[in-house]
């Protein structure tokens, strides 16, 4: 509507224009909560819901703070544990909305209009530092995580059925432990979700757990501390010294009737020389190349376009590898299920059909 939210290292609460940048509303949450910063200050990020912005400052008077997003009002006060590093999100589990703050206590849950807690699940760390945001599995699992050691969990929750309360907030819940381990320590970034496979850094590692039973697929590739997002079936990797890496997680299908996986991987790494970063090199590259082919006459037709079909292919990768970027052709074996990382530090995976990334 117009409107940005945002929240400092301070814990400066701003909300400001979003063309012309005016001031709006502006508070302070650790002064509204009577907390103190954390030794690496405020890391969390506003959430909106409906008419409410949710913040975690933390401390004995709230551990949530509830503003109004029209006028900066406080609304709610929730909780009284300290705050983490991990932002709030809102999910609905056991069909009710739920409000999850990964808190320097544990995970706790309340319901959102109310403010009611609906349950907590303790989860002691170094320092109390939870950064990751609890990833939703389906509508009873979730799974938290964070680094200096600690591991991963997966958690389930149920409902206590009590007469006359089934489906409402003041029905009783319950998280319970199906597996923890050491597998995947998240210690800044959070982890995303594919057909049940969980995938995030291990301390700095990229790494694949079998969400039900936590076990270890592969680990491999370094990052540093990224960030990870999830497109589609590619897991998009902003690398830690500010590189870019695209990796496909899983490719499969039916060719001649038969199961079978073909890739094409483009890996580039950072040019030290020019300071073009993969992603430059292959994203600017690429689309260079397809004017050059056009201005040649390599491609003569016209109006819209197939890349996979109508860019002559040897011509494309040659141009590449004249760049210095080779793209190889692999044909996956059916019962090697996940794609492993190539191990390298500063590299781009992309799969490409005719100069389409």
């Amino acid at each position: 509507e117009g409107r940005v939210y945002t929240l400092g290292a301070t814990g400066t609460f701003l909300c400001r224009d979003a063309l012309n940048g005016k001031k709006i509303l502006k508070r302070d949450i650790l002064k509204d909560a009577n907390a103190p910063n954390l030794q690496w200050a405020v890391a969390a990020s506003p959430l909106i819901v409906d008419n409410l912005v949710f913040t975690v400052p933390g401390g004995e008077q709230a551990s949530v703070l509830a503003y109004d997003r029209n006028n900066g009002k406080i609304v709610k006060k929730l909780g009284n544990a300290s705050a983490g590093y991990s932002s709030p999100v809102v999910a609905t589990l056991l069909g009710i909305p739920q409000l999850l703050v990964f808190d320097a206590a544990g995970l706790s849950s309340y319901q959102p209009k109310s403010g009611q807690l609906l349950w907590h699940y303790p989860w002691e760390t170094y320092q109390n530092i939870n950064v990751a945001q609890p990833l939703v599995v389906d509508d009873e699992h979730l799974f938290i995580s964070s680094g200096y050691g600690v591991g991963g969990a997966l958690i389930r929750l149920t409902k206590k059925q009590t007469e006359g309360l089934e489906n409402t907030a003041a029905a009783s819940y319950e998280p319970t432990l199906i597996w923890k381990n050491r597998r995947l320590r998240l210690k800044f970034s959070s982890a995303v979700i594919k057909d049940h496979f969980i995938y995030g850094l291990d301390e700095n590692i990229l790494t694949c757990l079998d969400v039900k039973t936590g076990k270890r697929q592969w680990k491999a590739g370094r990052y540093g501390y990224g960030q990870i997002v999830l497109m589609d079936s590619y897991l998009l990797i902003q690398c830690e010294n500010g590189d870019l890496a695209i990796v496909r997680v899983d490719a499969r299908g039916i060719k001649n009737g038969r199961s079978t996986r073909i890739l094409y991987e483009l890996i580039d790494r950072r040019d030290l020389e020019t300071g073009l970063l993969a992603m430059q090199r292959t994203v600017g590259f690429t689309a260079s190349i397809g004017v050059q082919m056009i201005l040649r006459g390599d491609i003569n037709k016209r109006g819209v376009l197939s890349p996979a079909k109508d860019v002559p292919r040897e011509i494309f990768f040659s141009e590449l590898r004249k760049r210095g970027i080779v793209a190889i052709r692999r044909h996956v074996p059916v019962s090697y299920t996940h794609l492993r990382a190539h191990e390298t530090l500063r590299y781009l995976v992309c799969r490409l059909v005719g100069g389409k990334k």
